[in-house]
């Protein structure tokens, strides 16, 4: 069996490759991470996920109508919030999970951190 680096610590873990996609995109500025994560760093990484974005689609089922883009940042609620943030999560043998949220610039630091993107 293959043993994958953790992007966490880079700490080597045995097991099926689970990942997350994050991208966050301005315009038509766009960047992107994909992060292979051991089975803890992925859960963490899907709490994150759950309290700071919102879930929008588990596998194909939408768990929104289309009214979860109000063009309001995700954290302060303000109505210049230019940045789309995205994140997709692969679970082993569970339906990929797809977020979402809008941000202002001032409260995207915490998402590029996360999401370990160059902006």
């Amino acid at each position: 069996m293959a043993l994958f680096p953790c992007v966490v610590g880079n700490h080597k873990y045995a097991g099926p490759q689970q990942s997350v996609y994050l991208a966050a995109l301005n315009g038509t500025f766009s960047a992107r991470s994909k992060q292979r994560l051991c089975p803890q760093h992925l859960n963490d990484m899907g709490e994150w996920l759950e309290s700071n974005l919102q879930l929008i689609a588990v596998g194909e089922k939408m768990t929104a109508e289309y009214d979860f883009d109000v063009g309001q940042c995700y954290q302060c609620k303000s109505d210049e919030a230019p940045w789309q943030l995205f994140a997709n999560l692969y679970r082993l043998k569970q339906p990929q999970m797809d977020y979402y949220a809008r941000s202002c610039t001032e409260h995207l630091e915490p998402f590029r951190e996360t999401a370990r993107l160059e902006l």
